[in-house]
């Protein structure tokens, strides 16, 4: 969750999805933003991966795989976690902006 409250200022990146909206990520979390062509999909079981520095990087989205263009170009929030990366496909980024970071859980029940 982002928004004011005790916590520490960093950059934050705005980004739009296609039916989700305006959404936030710490900057410092993403490791690239890319444009991809993304008449260069491939599907492995139904999902879809990019050629991306000598591997498959899969391309997820907050709208699924209708968040996923399948011509032109698309930007692409490549993050990294340990030996495992993952593209976000996104609409559009919005701005970056300094703000309060406030992590909160979330309940699941």
């Amino acid at each position: 969750v982002v928004g004011q409250g005790a916590g520490a200022t960093q950059n934050i990146l705005l980004f739009r999805t296609r039916g989700e909206g305006v959404k936030a990520v710490p900057l410092s979390d993403v490791h690239r933003i890319e444009n991809f062509a993304m008449d260069q999909l491939e599907w492995v079981q139904g999902l879809p991966v990019i050629q991306y520095r000598d591997r498959l990087l899969p391309i997820r989205s907050f709208d699924g795989t209708a968040g996923v263009r399948r011509q032109n170009h698309q930007p692409v929030l490549v993050f990294l976690s340990g030996d495992q990366w993952v593209g976000l496909a996104i609409e559009k980024i919005e701005d970056i902006k300094a703000d309060e970071v406030r992590l909160e859980r979330v309940s699941t029940q």
